[in-house]
């Protein structure tokens, strides 16, 4: 048997930052999505039944050091290459979001470098899964930007040995089963020659791959089952703290109805169109609290007062009964755990919603974040998560401010730069929420992001292979300060960016809208 020696990354969407540590955006420490891709296998690696078992994710020293979240490229390329030379692992797996596929494509382009034929590189995510898919005929579709057709037609060098798009908890699990099990010596090649194991693999998936430069797929097509499934927080103890909780550390959980959103809002990579429909709905509140349950115990066992925030795009879909159920749940145990969740503006207009809120106000939910996207009427109307176009978007904005305010509920709001406003429009938005701040001491975390293109599974002129912004750009360092995800060379068509001075006086204001944290 072949010793497995893993390691997973997530890619990095900047190429740079000139001083890390005055980045005052939004941003998760912890690589969550990536620990979600994974989690099969780590729980495998403590079976000593299972192939996984010998591997390093065995010990939790070692799976610790050999799951990474890189943001900016150069500044933490020495740091990777070290992990990868001691490590020296034969499966790579990288998680990558549009503008983190240039540092995907630059750190499978070390690793191969590195290490050569012994190491089989697969990449996924969320730009895997917009640009790889299967057409009307169900036949292998894909955009400009799909990396199988690019590494055949030379755009990017054949670093990856397997593209995934979609469920790859399975996947990747089969994957490292197939090289401790190879009989051969390793090489990519001979990983390949057993690519038809993938085929066990439960989850709607495809695994594409190159042989004889061309094109060869695997799909999968028979559902995960999510109530059997683990959860990240029951091998990886949270780095994380959300200052809007009074707490020690923040997790992060999950209700797993679906891969984004139930909305199909135009410019958001969360849609419904391209992440599917809810699925396993009525047990998702038991998902949840057994994630609640877990993190009690961990924390708890070290003395950690812990906090929850919950990365569904909606709180549980938005569906009122599985807010009610989540809260019997929780009000019928012993769990006493401070807790935060995202929602939408039209949402909280309902009577039914703001009801399940104040219900779950009495189990531990002490913050919502809502993304109000913009101040300008015409673009809201144009959103779909804005179901009631009669009241004016902002009016909504405050109203909801008011309602979390009167049972003191913190909110967070998200501002979505990029998508037609004026540079008086940015400052009045941030103004109006400074003055909300003054009357209700809310919104207490403002985050911002400038409107990127994605490929969506439509055509495109982009390849999304360079960087979205260069290391020479004047925008990068204000870039990298302020917004979670922005681009020169990708931001919508005809839509303005701002001048570097424009997003220097917009920073002032932002970053005195954080000190309210």
């Amino acid at each position: 048997m072949k010793k497995l020696r893993a390691f997973a990354v997530t890619a990095p969407h900047w190429i740079k930052s000139h001083n890390p540590d005055s980045q005052t955006s939004l941003n998760s420490r912890e690589p969550f999505s990536l620990q979600n891709a994974i989690r099969l296998c780590v729980k495998a690696a403590s079976n000593k039944e299972d192939e996984w078992y010998e591997s390093n994710w065995s010990c939790r020293e070692r799976l610790k050091e050999s799951i990474m979240l890189y943001e900016y490229f150069q500044n933490q390329l020495d740091d990777y290459i070290s992990r990868i030379q001691s490590i020296k692992p034969n499966l790579i797996v990288i998680c990558t979001m549009t503008l983190g596929y240039p540092g995907a494509i630059e750190i499978a382009s070390v690793a191969r470098k590195t290490l050569g034929d012994q190491v089989f590189i697969a990449i996924g995510g969320k730009h895997i899964i917009e640009t790889t898919f299967l057409d009307e005929s169900g036949e292998l579709g894909g955009n400009k930007s799909c990396t199988l057709r690019q590494m055949i037609r030379g755009e990017v060098p054949k670093v990856f040995d397997l593209v995934v798009s979609g469920d790859g908890e399975e996947v990747i699990y089969e994957l490292g089963k197939i090289i401790v099990n190879l009989e051969d010596k390793f090489s990519v090649s001979s990983v390949l020659k057993k690519a038809d194991s993938l085929a066990l693999a439960k989850g709607n998936w495809i695994g594409g791959y190159i042989e004889s430069n061309e094109i060869s797929y695997l799909v999968g097509n028979e559902p995960l089952n999510q109530d059997i499934l683990p959860f990240p927080c029951e091998f990886f103890y949270s780095k994380s703290h959300f200052p809007v909780f009074d707490s020690d550390v923040t997790f992060h959980a999950y209700s797993y109805m679906s891969k984004g959103c139930p909305f199909d809002c135009f410019f958001c990579s969360e849609k419904r169109q391209i992440n599917g429909m809810m699925s396993q709905s009525s047990t998702a509140p038991n998902r949840l609290y057994q994630q609640f349950s877990v993190v009690s115990e961990k924390t708890k066992a070290v003395g950690h007062k812990a906090s929850i925030f919950v990365e569904d795009s909606v709180f549980l879909g938005g569906n009122v009964k599985l807010l009610d159920k989540f809260h019997t749940l929780m009000e019928g145990s012993e769990l006493d755990i401070e807790f935060g969740m995202q929602y939408t503006v039209d949402l909280l207009q309902k009577e039914s919603h703001r009801e399940a809120i104040r219900k779950l106000n009495t189990i531990g939910l002490t913050y919502v974040f809502i993304g109000i996207e913009t101040n300008v009427e015409e673009i809201a109307e144009t959103m779909n998560k804005n179901t009631d176009k009669k009241t004016p978007w902002m009016t909504k904005a405050k109203s909801i401010i008011e309602f979390l305010h009167s049972y003191q509920i913190n909110c967070g709001f998200s501002i979505l730069y990029g998508l037609g406003e004026t540079h008086r429009k940015r400052i009045e938005i941030l103004e109006q929420l400074k003055k909300w701040q003054s009357e209700f001491q809310q919104p207490k975390v403002v985050s911002l992001n400038l409107a990127t293109l994605h490929p969506l599974q439509q055509d495109g002129d982009e390849s999304f292979t360079k960087w979205g912004t260069s290391s020479f750009s004047d925008y990068l360092p204000i870039f990298t300060q302020i917004f979670g995800e922005a681009s020169v060379m990708y931001s919508l068509k005809d839509k303005y960016i701002g001048t570097v001075e424009e997003l220097k006086e917009i920073k002032v204001i932002y970053d005195n809208l954080n000190k309210l944290n």
